[in-house]
């Protein structure tokens, strides 16, 4: 019996010592004060990521002396500026730099908007001003290779996603084109297993949509008001419903690049 209990006390000593597994690591790249990550931040804590977020400009120094290839994930997040605005905003260059990094060392980065702009401009495509901006909630036009993506569930006949962006940018050199609207054509596309990316935005919750400048502003121009009830009313029907097929398009994403497993 003395036996039996002196072998549960080491092996109970020798589990303790055990260390903690390590958590996965995400960076995330704020580039505007009120795109935050939004509803992916649950999603990652959930999956026991650790989460560090660099404010920009604040942060630009950290960014700068950031090692590319450190985090686990890396995700660009959305702003007003443009990917080719780099002499008004050098930090878009360490961005481009990381994201170019990367991508060739097959390391999970995600790009939500600008973030998108970014890795396309990092893949060698061009990033210019579209011709309209898209404002508000959007059916996605899906490609065969979206349907058989994590793009998939954001791609059914009844789903909508939320769009806020003017800019737009040329097929990026080895990235599959997972879905388009009727005046952008690359709306998300993917690298390998490792890269994805959405002009749209996956991430928003209704306090960041009142939060963004166009959304503000929209009253004082023509048909404002109209504009701006029309955006509420559809995110009021929308958002819920989209939330639960968002998750599934960030974890199957997830589990695609190896960062998680399947329950």
């Amino acid at each position: 019996m003395k036996s039996f209990l002196f072998s549960l006390l080491l092996l109970s000593a020798v589990t303790s010592a055990q260390p903690a597994p390590q958590k996965k690591t995400a960076l995330v790249v704020q580039n505007y004060q009120f795109d935050p990550l939004g509803n992916l931040e649950p999603v990652l804590q959930t999956h026991g990521f650790a989460i560090t977020t660099l404010h920009l400009p604040q942060d630009q120094d950290k960014l700068a002396k950031q090692d590319p290839l450190a985090p686990d994930l890396v995700v660009i997040l959305g702003g007003p500026m443009g990917a080719y605005e780099t002499a008004k905003y050098p930090f878009l260059e360490h961005e481009i730099r990381m994201l170019q990094v990367r991508l060739q060392q097959k390391r999970p980065s995600f790009g939500i908007c600008l973030g998108a702009q970014l890795m396309a401009h990092a893949l060698g495509a061009r990033v210019y001003q579209g011709s309209i901006k898209e404002l508000g909630w959007y059916p996605l036009v899906a490609t065969p290779e979206g349907l058989r993506s994590p793009l998939a569930p954001l791609l059914q006949a009844d789903s909508q996603v939320y769009q806020s962006h003017g800019d737009h940018y040329d097929a990026p050199p080895g990235a599959t084109i997972l879905g388009k609207t009727s005046a952008y054509a690359y709306q998300a596309f993917s690298v390998g297993t490792h890269a994805m990316a959405t002009q749209f935005h996956p991430e928003v919750t209704p306090r960041m949509i009142t939060q963004w400048e166009w959304f503000i502003k929209l009253p004082n121009t023509p048909n404002g008001n109209e504009k701006i009830l029309e955006v509420m009313k559809q995110t009021t029907t929308l958002w819920p419903r989209m939330q639960s097929r968002i998750q599934r398009f960030y974890e199957t994403w997830l589990q695609q690049t190896g960062l998680i497993h399947a329950n």
